[in-house]
Formats: structure tokens, C-alpha cells, sequence
């Protein structure tokens, strides 16, 4: 006799697992009914609080094609299985007529339908902030390049290149759709492949602009979003107090606010990555400030050493006090300090599988370093792209540089 549920993939493992009806597979002619990129579909129970009782088909990663044959046929009742419809992403099983079947044969713990396409599985989708040049724009390239052999491949994915202005991050994207790499790997969709790459205007020091994508992405993917990138920066030459501000504006208080905003749209499985930099280290910092970040419990008191810093540059004691008289250093130290933080925050809110990490790309040669880096955009790019499609085994509130978590603090100089 053969079961449906052994192994079966589970929306929650405390789930009460009721039995399937046991099955038989009916004669009927051999033919291929599905290809690489359709949907494959397992058996799921529902989760609490809905009814664990009930069957249901969920979305699994696509296979290689094959052949099968036969209906799947109740030998208690006579009836054959179907799937009801339904507008949700998890179709009910049903039973039925023959002539009314959708579903058909088994494959180990997979059913197989006919109807795949029209159910769909749930497309890749992330989001870049700031990558219409540099860092952001070879990570929107990396994207498109490696999500064909990255674990995370489940069909069509889309990739949201944003910038603050409309010309040049459309220009961007027309770039990248005549892109040598991308055509030669026939990696985007015109071409053939998985990626298609859009723009999408978004200037992260505004909340109306941050508010705007996001109601953009929770109405347009209802299923939720895979990834953000936050790559969106400043680096501003020369070092005042007004500079300061404006810096950590951009890069502490609005990469937070649009962390905050893109959080509740990722799925289960989400990440989210926030582009830092190795000037964000610990180690230049007097002991007492450095202390201060390592244990700091909250956003706010991440804040209040941005606020000190802030006073202390506009008394013009910045260094007495602890403090780099560096604006960017300053501004990713926060970034890296809150993002460890809002990881915290979101495993003990229980979205353990949703992992959000901070990085730093190294010193990429690109108009932030006047071209002195010594790292390719591409290069720069790999860490990054590791943290949105790799796998990472789980792991979340680390600081990244060469695609390997590294010590926040840095090396003490006496």
C-alpha cells in the first residue's frame, strides 16, 4: 500500500499529521507532462492555526523532466484525486470523478499535475537599492549570473535595480540587457533564462520614496519578496558637522527605515543584507565607545552613539571623546551595530528561517574611492550575492568581508 506522506515536506513540523487516504496508481498511457521549468508540487499539511487535517499541494523547486503515467485513485472509495480550485498558493486535494481529475501519478512523495503551469510556483524576487554604477550594479549583474546554479532556483527571477533617478537607473538596465556576460550566459529572460531585471525609483533618504516601493512590492508580489540589498551609500568629501548629519542620515537612519519597511514583505525564508564597509570596524574607537557598541541591546542605544558622535563633532571633540573623526566610519559601525541587532529582534519574534546579515563588498575600485580601490566591481559583488542566493547554513547577525563572517572589532592597535 502505498502512503502520501512518507517523506513529506511540512509547513510546521507540530502540525497533527492525519493520514492520506492509501492510493493506487491506475493504467493509462506513459507521456511527458511536465519540463525543467514547470511546477512540482508536495504533499503539505497546514499549519495551525488552520486545519492540520486537510491535505495540501505546495510549490518545490523545479527537476529534471521525466515520464510518468496512471491517475492517482482511491482504492477505498474508487475515486480518483484532484485539486480544487482555489486562489491560494496551497491548492486543497479533493476527491472526484475520473473525468473531473487534475492530478496525476506519483513520484516518490511528489504528485505530479497536469495543471502545474496555472497553479505556478512562487518566483524569485529581490530587491538592489542604490544600482544604477558601482558595487550595486555588479551585484544586479551577479544576481542575474549565478541564480541559475544557486540553491535558491525555483523558476523565473525577478530583480528590482532601484536608484534615486529615473534616467540613469533605466539606463542601467538597458545596459545590463546588452550586458556581454549576461548575453553570452543567456542568463536573462530575453535571452532566454531566468532574470529579468526592472527598474524601480527609489531615493533612500526619502520616506515617502522608501513607502512607496514598498507598497509597490506588497501589492505586486502578495507572496512576499526573497531579498533586499541595501547598497544604497554616501561617502561626502570633506568633514563638518552639517556633512556628519548628512551622512549618517543616508547611511544609518534611512538604511534602517527601509530595512524596517522591506522586513515585513520577505518571506519565511527572506533575507536581508545591508552593504557596510571595513571603516565600520571597532578598532579605531576608544575603549569605553567601543564597549558601548558591543553591548548594545537595542536600535536606540546603537542611536544614542550616533547622537553622541554627532555632539562631539559639533564641540569639536570627537577624538576626546572616543570617537574617528571619519563621518562614513562612523555611519557603518551604526549600520553594522542595528543590523545585528534587527537580526536579533527578528529570530525572537520567530521568523528564525529569515536571515539578515551586514557586509562589506572591500575596497572596491569604483567614483566612492576615486578609483583607488583594488577590487573589481564583480569582485566586490561576490559576498554580497553569497548572502542573498547561497547558502549560508542559517546563519544570520554576522558581519561578512570575503564571503566569511569576520570579527566586528577588528585588529587593536596599542
Amino acid at each position: 500500500m502505498l502512503t502520501f506522506f512518507a517523506p513529506l515536506l511540512f509547513l510546521a513540523q507540530s502540525a497533527a499529521a492525519a493520514p492520506v487516504e492509501n492510493v493506487a496508481t491506475a493504467a493509462a498511457t506513459v507521456g511527458k507532462i511536465r519540463g525543467v521549468r514547470d511546477p512540482i508540487y508536495h504533499l503539505y499539511l497546514q499549519a495551525s492555526p488552520k486545519n492540520s487535517s486537510k491535505p495540501v499541494l505546495g510549490p518545490e523547486s523545479a527537476a529534471e523532466e521525466f515520464t510518468i503515467g496512471g491517475t492517482i485513485q482511491s482504492k477505498k472509495t474508487n475515486q480518483f484525486l484532484n485539486i480544487a480550485t482555489a486562489s491560494t498558493s496551497y491548492k486543497p486535494l479533493v476527491w472526484g470523478a475520473k473525468g473531473d481529475t487534475t492530478a496525476w501519478g506519483l513520484e516518490g512523495d511528489t504528485i505530479i499535475t497536469m495543471q502545474g503551469s496555472s497553479y505556478g510556483r512562487r518566483d524569485r524576487v529581490g530587491v538592489v537599492t542604490g544600482a544604477n554604477k558601482g558595487i550595486g550594479l555588479a551585484i544586479v549583474r551577479q544576481l542575474a549570473l549565478q541564480y541559475p546554479k544557486s540553491p535558491l532556483n525555483n523558476g523565473p527571477f525577478l530583480i528590482y535595480l532601484t536608484a534615486r533617478d529615473q534616467g540613469r537607473g533605466e539606463a542601467a538596465v538597458k545596459n545590463l540587457e546588452q550586458d556581454a556576460q549576461l548575453k553570452q550566459a543567456k542568463a536573462l529572460k530575453a535571452d532566454g533564462g531566468l532574470s529579468e531585471i526592472k527598474f524601480h525609483l527609489l531615493d533612500i533618504t526619502s520616506s515617502d520614496s522608501i513607502k512607496i516601493l514598498a507598497d509597490h512590492l506588497k501589492q505586486t508580489h502578495s507572496d512576499g519578496i526573497d531579498f533586499v540589498i541595501n547598497n544604497a551609500g554616501i561617502a561626502l568629501d570633506g568633514y563638518n558637522a552639517d556633512l556628519v548629519k548628512k551622512t549618517l542620515n543616508c547611511n544609518y537612519y534611512k538604511t534602517l527605515e527601509a530595512s524596517h519597511a522591506f522586513l515585513p514583505l520577505l518571506k519565511p525564508t527572506g533575507r536581508l543584507i545591508n552593504i557596510a564597509s571595513m571603516s565600520g570596524k571597532l578598532n579605531k574607537y576608544s575603549e569605553p565607545v567601543r564597549n558601548r557598541f558591543l553591548a548594545a541591546k537595542s536600535e536606540a542605544d546603537i542611536t544614542a552613539i550616533m547622537q553622541d558622535f554627532v555632539a562631539a563633532v559639533e564641540a569639536g571633540k570627537e577624538k576626546e571623546r572616543g570617537f574617528p573623526t571619519a563621518g562614513y566610519a562612523v555611519s557603518k559601525a551604526g549600520l553594522i551595530g542595528a543590523t545585528k541587532i534587527l537580526a536579533k529582534q527578528v529570530k525572537e519574534s520567530g521568523r528564525e528561517g529569515l536571515l539578515v546579515n551586514a557586509c562589506c563588498p572591500g575596497y572596491v575600485n569604483t567614483e566612492m574611492t576615486k578609483g583607488n580601490g583594488t577590487k573589481t566591481p564583480d569582485e566586490g559583488a561576490r559576498t554580497p550575492v553569497l548572502l542573498a542566493l547561497g547558502d549560508i547554513q542559517g546563519k544570520a547577525d554576522g558581519f561578512w568581508q570575503d564571503e566569511k563572517e569576520i570579527d566586528w572589532v577588528g585588529e587593536l592597535k596599542g
